[in-house]
C-alpha cells in the first residue's frame, strides 16, 4: 500500500517518527509527563490507523485477512493470551481490593479502572503491531526510526551534560554517583530499553556501502545515549543481540564495516570514559563500580541482612518511610521476584489477573520485606505473566515469541537477497535483544516492542 510517497505514506512515516518522542523520551522525565505523553501518541496513533483504514477500504481488508493468513499461528496464539487475560480478569475481578494510598500512587482510581487501561493499553498495541506489519517499508521505517531516535538520543545527551556543568537543574537526581539518562516516567531502563532495537538499525545503516557523515553522527549519539542510561540489563540483551548479529552475518559484514564500527567504538570511549570525567570528575570510576550491580551471588546475604534489620521495626511502615529506603537494587528485584512466585503458587492456573501485580504485592511480598505504596510492575515480564496469568498464560505468552522467531529465522535462512538477509537479521536481534532485557524489566507495556514485532514481520513476510 505504501510502494509509492503520497500524503498517506508521510503520515504514516511521521507518526513513525513520534515514537521515540511521544511513546518514550528522555525530555518526558524532565519537561513532560508520562501519562500526556502516552494519551497524545494513543490519539495520534488510533486517529493515523483509522484514517488509513478508511482511505484504503478494500485494500485494509485485503491486507488484513493476508497478515492473518500468512501468520497464523501467532495470531492464533496471541488471541489465546488476549482471551486469556479477559478470563483471569473476570474470575478475579470481585477479589481485587486497594487502600487509597496505592490508587493514588498508581495514577488511577483502581484498581478496576487500572484494570481496564492495562487491557485496553494491551489492545492498542497488538493494533499497531498489525498496522505496521501491513503497511512499514522496511529500507524507509529503518531510517525514519534511525533519524529519529538519534534527535531524541542527542537532547538526552546534551540534557545530561547540561546537568554536569550546571546548566540544567531539573534532573530528577544523579543515581549510583553520576546522572544517568532517562526515559519516560524517570526510568533510565526504559530509554535504554527503546534503544536496544535501535542500536541493530543503527548497525544495519553502517552496513551500507555509502554513508554520510550525518548517518555516523546519529550512530554515534545511539550508542553514546544507550551507555548513559547505566542500564545493566539493557547492556545484557545489546550484548546478547549483537552476539547473534554478528555470528548471523558473519559472512555478510565487510571490511568496511568493522571500519566504521571501529570508528564509533573508539569515539564512544574517549566520550564515555574521557570527555564525561572532565565534565563530572569519577565518572569512570563510579561506572564500573556501577557494574558490580550484576554480583547476583552477594544478593541471598544481602537480603539476609536487610531482612533480619527490618524484623526488629515495630509495626509495618510504608517503603517510602522505612529503613529500606537505600536498599540495593538487586534486593528489591528479589523481592518483587519472590512476591511474584508466591501469587503464581497461590493462584497457579488462572493468576491474580493482568494488572493486579502492584496492588496485591503487599499480600504476597515475602516475609519481613517492607511494605510498598505501589509497584506497577515486577522488573521481570516473564515473571509478572506468570503471577498474573499462570502458567498457561506464560505458554501462550511465550508461544506467539517463539513462533515470530522460529518463523524469522527460518526466513533468513531461505533468504538470497544480502540486503534482506542484512535487514532481518538486524531486527531479529534486537528482538531478542529486548527479551532477554524482559528478564530484568517490563517490555510487554511499551509499544516500542510491538512496533519492532511489526517491523520484523513485515521483514520475514516481505523476503
Amino acid at each position: 500500500m505504501l510502494n509509492k510517497f503520497n500524503n498517506m505514506s508521510l503520515l504514516f512515516y511521521f507518526w513513525m517518527a513520534t515514537l521515540p518522542f511521544l511513546s518514550i523520551s528522555p525530555w518526558q522525565a524532565i519537561y513532560g509527563t508520562k501519562l500526556i505523553s502516552g494519551l497524545i501518541f494513543a490519539l495520534f496513533s488510533l486517529f493515523v490507523v483509522l484514517l488509513f483504514f478508511i482511505y484504503y477500504k478494500k485494500e485494509s481488508l485485503a491486507g488484513i485477512k493476508g497478515a492473518f493468513l500468512n501468520n497464523k499461528s501467532f495470531y492464533l496464539l496471541l488471541l489465546c493470551f488476549v482471551i486469556w487475560n479477559f478470563i483471569s480478569l473476570y474470575f478475579n475481578w470481585k477479589h481485587i481490593s486497594a487502600p487509597p494510598y496505592m490508587q493514588d500512587a498508581a495514577g488511577l482510581k483502581g484498581p478496576y479502572l487500572y484494570n481496564l487501561f492495562f487491557m485496553a493499553y494491551l489492545l492498542f498495541n497488538i493494533l499497531i503491531l498489525y498496522f505496521i506489519q501491513m503497511l512499514a517499508n522496511n529500507y524507509i521505517a529503518i531510517r525514519v526510526l534511525f533519524y529519529a531516535s538519534a534527535a531524541s538520543s542527542f537532547f538526552g545527551v546534551l540534557t545530561i551534560w547540561g546537568y554536569m556543568l550546571g546548566f540544567v537543574k531539573e534532573l530528577v537526581f544523579p543515581a549510583y554517583i553520576i546522572p544517568r539518562l532517562y526515559g519516560t516516567a524517570t526510568e533510565p531502563q526504559s530509554f535504554g530499553n527503546y534503544l536496544i532495537p535501535i542500536l541493530f538499525l543503527a548497525l544495519i545503516v553502517l552496513t551500507e556501502k555509502k554513508i554520510k557523515i550525518v548517518d555516523y553522527i546519529c550512530a554515534f549519539f545511539i550508542f553514546l545515549a544507550f551507555l548513559m542510561t547505566f542500564s545493566l540489563g539493557a547492556f545484557v540483551g545489546g550484548a546478547v543481540g549483537l552476539v547473534i548479529f554478528l555470528i548471523l552475518n558473519k559472512r555478510l559484514l565487510s571490511k568496511e564495516f568493522y571500519q566504521r564500527a571501529g570508528i564509533i567504538s573508539v569515539l564512544l570511549i574517549v566520550f564515555v570514559i574521557g570527555i564525561n570525567s572532565l565534565l563530572w570528575p569519577g565518572y569512570y570510576k563510579a561506572f564500573f563500580k556501577y557494574s558490580t550491580k550484576i554480583q547476583l551471588w552477594r544478593t541471598k546475604m544481602e537480603l539476609q541482612s536487610i531482612t533480619k534489620r527490618i524484623a526488629t521495626i515495630e509495626g509495618e511502615v510504608l517503603y517510602k518511610y522505612s529503613n529500606a529506603e537505600a536498599v540495593d537494587d538487586k534486593v528489591t528485584r528479589a523481592w518483587m521476584a519472590q512476591a511474584a512466585m508466591n501469587m503464581f503458587k497461590s493462584n497457579p492456573v488462572i493468576g491474580i489477573g493482568p494488572g493486579n501485580y502492584g496492588f496485591l504485592y503487599n499480600d504476597y511480598r515475602p516475609k519481613n520485606s517492607p511494605i510498598k505504596d505501589f509497584i506497577e510492575r515486577t522488573h521481570n515480564i516473564y515473571l509478572q505473566v506468570l503471577a498474573e496469568n499462570g502458567l498457561p498464560g506464560l505458554i501462550m505468552f511465550l508461544g506467539f515469541l517463539y513462533v515470530l522467531i522460529y518463523s524469522s529465522a527460518k526466513k533468513w535462512f531461505l533468504a538470497k537477497d544480502t540486503g534482506s538477509k542484512l535487514v532481518l537479521a538486524g531486527l531479529l536481534s534486537g528482538f531478542i535483544g529486548l527479551l532477554v532485557h524482559g528478564l530484568s524489566y517490563g517490555i510487554l507495556q511499551h509499544s516500542h516492542t510491538w512496533v519492532i514485532m511489526g517491523l520484523l514481520m513485515a521483514a520475514k513476510d516481505n523476503i
